[in-house]
Formats: structure tokens, sequence, C-alpha cells
């Protein structure tokens, strides 16, 4: 031990209530590393050994980002986490601090995540599309709920039409996919939670049709009965059976050349013939 902290032992430090979990779960561990210590308080709380780890907590936000949060903690559940490099406690239990572990988890907080520890942080929503996508799948510490169903999944957004074709259904909100794909970006969030991939391949060939008979739709997402046969077009780019509907279209559609000849009603014809005279703008007189 150094000279100077001798000369601060022995004349006495003062703690505050406030400052006990620095006492027991930093200080005198640390004491007893290197000098004897001798404890002649019964009102000093144990520290209890919890292995730290990081935990990431993110919550949504209305305008489609996340409140993020991660946070080093000690104990499952945590009974303290680091802020300023000193221990906040969220109970009664002191945890003894493990500073070599602490530095360790920093540094793959810093890697995997590149999120500040100890406080929160306001993503917006391609900041966390790139979150769940890039450096979420990095991350080995714990996650809360609402970040786990904040993850991108592999597999593109499904696409397919209603069996009737009177309707456009996807794992995504239709209207949201094909936002996501006019303005480049590179995930969709899904219904259920979390983010996919957009199907770019499909959309680079019919994501016009696509967008065409997702702005028909109604407010229920109900296509109008005029774009059976464009619906018919996509269920073929879907490699999917033809709307049932379509059925009573297709006489009306299919080999078509015009309108069948109708013969004249039965009956006595009477021939015209009009006649103009200088009197008259004209006069006409038929006969049987």
């Amino acid at each position: 031990m150094a000279p100077h902290q001798r000369q601060v032992l022995a004349r006495g430090v003062d703690f505050t209530t406030k400052e006990v979990g620095r006492l027991v779960g930093d200080l005198l561990p640390s004491l007893r590393n290197v000098i004897p210590v001798k404890v002649q308080t019964e009102r000093l709380p144990q520290g209890a050994s919890h292995r730290p780890s990081l935990s990431l907590d993110l919550r949504p936000t209305l305008s489609g980002g996340a409140i993020a949060r991660l946070d080093l903690v000690y104990g499952d559940p945590p009974v303290a986490r680091l802020v300023a490099n000193e221990l906040q406690l969220l109970g009664k239990t002191i945890p003894l601090r493990d500073v070599l572990e602490e530095r360790r988890l920093l540094s793959e907080a810093e890697q995997s995540l590149r999120l500040p520890v100890g406080r929160e942080i306001e993503l917006d929503a391609l900041e966390l599309m790139r979150l769940s996508r890039d450096r979420l799948p990095l991350f080995t510490g714990k996650v809360n709920e609402g970040a786990e169903r904040m993850r991108a999944r592999k597999e593109a957004a499904q696409i397919r039409l209603s069996e009737r074709g009177d309707r456009v259904e996807s794992d995504a909100d239709p209207k949201a996919l094909i936002r996501a794909w006019r303005e480049g970006a590179p995930l969709v969030p899904l219904k259920k939670g979390g983010f996919a991939p957009l199907p770019t391949a499909f959309l680079e060939q019919h994501g016009h049709l696509l967008a065409e008979l997702v702005a028909a739709s109604d407010k229920d997402g109900a296509l109008p009965p005029h774009t059976l046969p464009a619906a018919a077009e996509l269920a073929r780019a879907l490699d999917q059976p033809p709307p049932a509907d379509l059925g009573a279209l297709r006489p009306l559609v299919e080999g078509f050349e015009g309108l069948p000849e109708v013969a004249p009603p039965a009956g006595p014809r009477r021939a015209c013939a009009h006649t103009s005279s200088s009197a008259s703008a004209g006069s006409a007189s038929c006969g049987a």
C-alpha cells in the first residue's frame, strides 16, 4: 500500500449511507487484497458474490424507434448496476465488485452493440433496424422481452394473395412493406414484432403491381372487384392459383370478339323518304 493511502486510513474515512454499497462492494474487497481487514460493526451488510453481466432493454416509441438502455448489472435478477463507475443498488443486497470482469464486459459492449452503458439513448426507426440486423446478433448478454421482440430474422417478409383474391396478405403491414421498399430501407417491421428483410428480387419485378393493389385496397385491406385481373396477375407471379372470384369474370374477358348480331323484330317495315322545300326545313313521307 502506498504511504499516502496509509495516511488516509490512519486519519479515518467517513462514509454516508448512500456510500455503503461502494464501501462493501468495492473498497473493502480491494483492501483485503493488500492488508488484513477487521469489521467491528454488525450494522454493515455483508457483501454477496454475484457475477456481473450485460443487460439490454429496448422499449418501442410511437415513431417506430426505441428507447435503448444497456446496463452492466450484478445478479439475476439484478441487485445492482454500474453507473458512472459506481454501483447503484437495486435492492438490499450489496454485490462484491469484479473490476476485471467489468472491464471485459464494457469492452464487449463497445464491440458488439456500440451503445453507452448506464444511460438511456433514443434510436430512430432506421437506427433500430440496423441495431437489430447488424449488432444484436453479436450480443451475448441478456435482453428484455421488448428487445427479444425487436430482433431481425434472416427470412424475408412473406407476401401472398388471399384464396378469394380479395386482399394482399403479409406478415408485415403491406403499406409499411411498400413504403420500406420505396425508401430503400433495409428491413420492414413485422406485425408480431421484430424485423425482416424485404423480398427484394420479387419487388424489383412486381413491386409496382403490388403497390397498385395495396393502394386500391380499402381501410380493412379488401380489394375492390375491378382489381381482380391485377390480382390474378399477382397470383401468377406468386405461383398461386388464380382468385376464386375471377371465374365469374372469365367469360367476359376470354375470347371476346365483339357484341353478337341481333335479328330485327318481326312485323311490317316502312321506308321513309325525306324531301325538302324552300318553305320548310324538310319533310318525310313513309309508305308500307
